[in-house]
């Protein structure tokens, strides 16, 4: 449902339309300029505010041989329910993830086995670098 109850009223759900209507552009182009993107997506959502925050799970980021950051649609829920075998898509992406990053490609299943950081200690390596950020990279025999 893309309303919500708040004092007894029924109000729409921002976070859940802007959601939609976010995976709806990735979905219909497949790679986006981040800037074009969240100019269409405000555009699209009118006086809602949305934030990529919003679709965590539904997307990459990646740099362009151009320079630019790229939004790619990539949704969590197309990817293998099996956490071994998620991992292995996952790694066969990317070598190295942004802890948060790869934490929302695998929210949705990590519920079922304790918690998406438990899945992580579980099938990965953690390291922190200097700049405080932690990368994750896979603890699964690569071939």
């Amino acid at each position: 449902s893309y309303t919500k109850d708040v004092d007894g009223q029924r109000i729409t759900d921002a976070a859940k339309v802007c959601r939609l209507f976010g995976e709806q552009l990735l979905r219909a182009k497949g790679s986006w300029i981040v800037e074009d993107f969240e100019k269409a997506w405000v555009k699209l959502v009118g006086d809602l505010q949305p934030t990529k925050d919003m679709l965590k799970g539904l997307y990459l980021m990646e740099t362009a041989p151009s320079g630019n950051i790229l939004l790619k649609y990539y949704p969590a829920r197309k990817l293998p329910a099996n956490p071994e075998k998620r991992m292995e898509v996952l790694f066969n992406v990317r070598d190295k993830w942004q802890y948060e990053e790869m934490s929302n490609f695998i929210a949705d299943i990590g519920k079922n086995y304790g918690s998406a950081d438990a899945l992580i200690v579980k099938y990965c390596r953690i390291s922190t670098g200097s700049d405080g950020f932690r990368t994750v990279t896979s603890k699964l025999v690569q071939n």
